[in-house]
C-alpha cells in the first residue's frame, strides 16, 4: 500500500509517521482549495508531507457535506480496523515462530 509522510513533531512529543495515500489525498483536496499554489501531493511527499496538526487541521475542512465527511469517517474506520488485523496477525506469526 502507497503511503503518505506525516512530519516529526517534537515539541509534541510525536515522531513521523505515514497514513496510506488515499487520506493524504483527502486532505490534499482541503489543501488545494485554500492555497492553490500549484505543488503536487507527490512535491509535498517529497518535502516531508504534512504536519500532524495540519493533517488534523486539513481533514476537519474536508468534505463539502455531511454525507461526505460521514463518508471520509467510515473509510478511515475501515482502513484503522485492518491495521489493527494485521498487527495482530503479525503478533500471532511471531508468537508461533518463537515457540518453533
Amino acid at each position: 500500500m502507497k503511503t503518505f509522510p506525516i512530519q516529526a513533531d517534537y515539541r509534541h512529543g510525536k515522531e513521523a509517521g505515514e497514513i496510506p495515500w488515499w487520506l493524504a489525498e483527502e486532505a490534499y483536496r482541503e489543501y488545494e482549495h485554500r492555497y492553490h499554489n500549484g505543488q503536487t501531493l507527490e512535491r509535498l511527499a517529497e518535502r516531508g508531507g504534512f504536519s500532524s496538526g495540519e493533517l488534523l487541521d486539513l481533514l476537519r475542512n474536508t468534505g463539502d457535506n455531511k454525507k461526505e465527511a460521514k463518508e471520509l469517517r467510515d473509510k478511515l474506520r475501515i482502513y484503522e480496523e485492518r491495521e489493527r488485523f494485521e498487527n495482530d496477525m503479525r503478533t500471532a506469526n511471531t508468537v508461533r515462530h518463537d515457540k518453533s
